[in-house]
């Protein structure tokens, strides 16, 4: 019997180990919270996305999470209409975290003369 359980538990953690051989990458995770970079409040709804592809959006506290991404170099875009988007790389290797400050667009300062009027010579 207890020759039985030893069998069937290095089993388990052969198989376990020649799945993860096989894929060859660890599970990782990147969260953070967004902020204004103006008034430090947190932005809800602002799309997360991986170029893995996995995406996500923040809750009314800014909070995100990307739970399914596997060990490695990543490119995050972060994007809220109002606000200038953001593209971060970042290496995610198990719990990472990633706060992100994220600023309104540039306002275009537009300056406007007054044209007097013309004038016309009568013949």
């Amino acid at each position: 019997m207890r020759n039985q359980f030893y069998q069937k538990s290095v089993y388990s953690c052969c198989v376990l180990f020649l799945s993860f051989l096989l894929t060859g990458q660890a599970h990782a995770a990147l969260s953070g919270i967004i902020t204004d970079l103006n008034t430090s409040y947190p932005i809800p709804n602002v799309s997360v996305i991986s170029d893995s592809g996995e995406s996500t959006h923040t809750n009314a506290r800014g909070e995100y999470v990307l739970s399914e991404l596997n060990a490695g170099l990543f490119e995050i875009t972060f994007t809220k209409t109002g606000y200038q988007s953001l593209v971060k790389q970042i290496y995610v290797d198990g719990a990472t975290q990633l706060n992100i400050q994220m600023a309104p667009p540039c306002l275009l300062n537009i300056l406007t003369t007054t044209l007097l009027p013309a004038s016309v010579d009568v013949l």
